[in-house]
């Protein structure tokens, strides 16, 4: 039983911490699209993904004074929530924890 609540502890925890870094990114490319005069919707790649252009984005902001965003926090909170769910489930079906 206490496997259960462990794993109930992260699963939340781990949500909470991928809405974190979500908003982190929403607060770093709301700067650098008021900047740019482009909409938040063309930087979504750079949630995920590191490539040249969201770079030079985060790179822009850092000289603002902003902390640049990591794309690697959202991988790592996402996985870490989507491990959390699946072991979860998978407790709630085991017929040990009946």
């Amino acid at each position: 039983m206490k496997e259960i609540k462990w794993v109930k502890a992260m699963l939340w925890i781990s949500a909470i911490g991928t809405v974190v870094v979500s908003l982190w990114w929403a607060a770093v490319f709301y700067f650098v699209s008021n900047q740019t005069g482009e909409p938040m919707v063309s930087f979504a790649l750079c949630l995920f993904a590191p490539t040249a252009e969201c770079n030079l984005l985060r790179g822009m902001a850092w000289l603002q004074g902003i902390n640049p965003y990591e794309p690697i926090a959202f991988l790592w909170m996402l996985s870490l929530t989507v491990f959390a769910w699946c072991v979860n489930r998978s407790l709630k079906t085991s017929p040990q924890s009946l």
